[in-house]
């Protein structure tokens, strides 16, 4: 599926029934309609460049795409900063949904590019996360941006405003490797949030994984 001229996106039940196989049969059927609807989120954060005319309000007056439709969808904010973003708000879902997109232009290839290890440090405080947890520079240091420059200011003040609601991060490709760090941020300060990412590098060694299946609690199998 290509929308908003933006990059191919598959939603095609039938290919998504073969991604789950032995041992998890009903897994993919509680999931799926997730899947396809954050996947469409994670799409419409390339509608964040200027060219694509996308707009904040209704969703389905914000922009021509196919994927812009429905009257309790709202785009809150539209940040074209290091990384491109769009935050939604969805009435129906009472959830906030923060996407981010991935690599479209030389800049972002530089950030993929700076793939030496540092070490990981909460963003907000800057003490230490976990012991022996090496992250990607690159990766990281643009979180550190999107979190100052639109999780800050607008995502929290937005998420305080709207109670009971809960956030999603999603991103495809640099996009999610970035929302990765963000959902751990919001996750630490007690926030209800869930992380959803299609395509998106490894941000870290296998230290950060260990301490992120625990955080997280993870318990089944990634796509």
């Amino acid at each position: 599926l290509r929308v908003c001229n933006c990059i191919p996106f598959s939603t095609n039940t039938t290919l998504m029934e073969k991604v789950y196989t032995d041992g998890y049969p009903n897994l993919l059927l509680s999931y799926q309609e997730d899947l396809i609807r954050y996947s469409e989120y994670a799409a419409l954060a390339y509608c964040s460049r200027s060219s694509a005319g996308l707009k904040t309000g209704v969703l389905e007056e914000a922009c021509n795409c196919k994927l812009c439709h429905g009257q309790t969808k709202f785009v809150e904010a539209i940040y074209r900063g290091i990384v491109s973003a769009v935050i939604f708000r969805d009435e129906e879902m009472k959830e906030i949904i923060l996407s981010i997109k991935g690599t479209t232009n030389k800049k972002e290839w530089v950030i993929d590019g700076k793939a030496y290890k540092k070490k990981y440090k909460w963003i907000e405080s800057g003490e230490s996360v976990c012991h022996g947890c090496m992250v990607h520079a690159g990766f990281y240091n643009a979180a550190k941006v999107t979190w100052k420059e639109i999780v800050k200011p607008l995502l929290i003040p937005l998420h305080n405003q709207y109670k009971g609601y809960s956030i999603a991060i999603v991103g495809h490709s640099l996009g999610g490797s970035i929302g990765i760090f963000i959902g751990n941020e919001l996750k630490s300060m007690g926030r209800d949030c869930r992380i959803l990412t299609f395509g998106s590098p490894k941000i870290g060694d296998s230290h950060l994984a260990q301490w992120m299946d625990n955080e997280w609690n993870v318990e089944g199998v990634s796509i």
